[in-house]
């Protein structure tokens, strides 16, 4: 008998326990795929079944008998034997509170009623908001023929999965920590201006390669600069591969901002690897140091 592959063995049913109910999943879809196709509700906003899931809202964590922490059922599969709850006190409290805090950031516009958010929390009994709203980005009124309002904005990063991985233009962004988070547009978004600053600096060629790795390696008084050059010339290439490492959990800037420590390691210990072209050594730096980055986040 042939062994089954990863791959048909994703597709195999299995049993599993749903709010006290045997139900049956597959092990490559979804608890709230599986929930939904037997008839149970579990509230979502940043989920879509078209797109990559990313569980940024985390309305929709679920109780898993034995695990410590809520999961998203989102981005959690099932497995043999697992039992999984879905309208506990404690799953109804996480899930409220999340709805509530989102409404509490939502003022009383035209743009901001009858969203979403609004739906869920009708459905779970939420009345109004405890919490003061936080400051709001202003509108963008900057296109002749789009409004863009922020303040209805919970951040649920489907719009830039949608841009970024079904269209692939990458127009719309995510940018910036904590309460000044917000979703950006072209030149708003920093890898975008980043981007287009290191790709402006050309590549080098071989025999310049060649020259600013011997002044380097010579630590003679052009070595500084010949570091820097050699360091500037492969900003673009550290972008490259960054953004392959993407969408595994750590932050496309902070991938970079590894990958360019990689990159200043390779030039630092260049005298070891004397031989070799600094580009391909510092490629393998740069990956080494991402890859180490992302696995680490795992």
């Amino acid at each position: 008998m042939d062994r089954a592959s990863n791959k048909q063995l994703a597709t195999l049913p299995i049993e599993f326990k749903l709010n006290g109910r045997t139900v049956v999943g597959r092990p490559d879809e979804p608890i709230i795929e599986t929930a939904r196709r037997h008839g149970v509700e579990i509230p979502h906003l940043c989920y879509s079944p078209e797109l990559r899931p990313d569980g940024n809202c985390r309305a929709c964590v679920v109780e898993i008998k034995g695990e410590r922490v809520l999961a998203p059922a989102c981005c959690r599969f099932p497995t043999q034997g697992m039992e999984v709850t879905t309208d506990s006190d404690r799953t109804r409290t996480s899930q409220k509170m999340v709805l509530e805090l989102l409404l509490s950031d939502m003022g009383e516009q035209r743009h901001t009623k009858h969203n979403e958010v609004d739906v869920w929390a009708q459905k779970l009994e939420l009345g109004l908001p405890r919490f003061p709203a936080r400051l709001q980005p202003a509108m963008d009124l900057s296109h002749p023929a789009m409004a863009v309002n922020l303040d209805a904005c919970i951040q649920c990063t489907r719009c830039v999965r949608a841009c970024r991985e079904e269209q692939v233009n990458d127009v719309i962004g995510y940018a910036f920590r904590g309460e000044d988070s917000k979703i950006v547009f072209d030149m708003d978004d920093p890898i975008q201006v980043y981007l287009r600053t290191v790709a402006a600096v050309p590549p080098l060629t071989k025999d310049r390669e060649i020259e600013l790795s011997r002044h380097v390696l010579a630590n003679d008084s052009q070595a500084e600069n010949a570091g820097r050059e050699l360091v500037e010339s492969n900003l673009a290439m550290v972008v490259s591969i960054a953004v392959r490492y993407g969408g595994r959990g750590v932050h496309t800037l902070d991938l970079i901002q590894r990958g360019n420590d990689g990159l200043l390691s390779a030039l630092q210990t260049l005298s070891e690897h004397p031989n070799e072209s600094f580009s391909d050594y510092a490629a393998a730096c740069v990956e080494s140091a991402i890859a180490s980055a992302s696995a680490h986040r795992k």
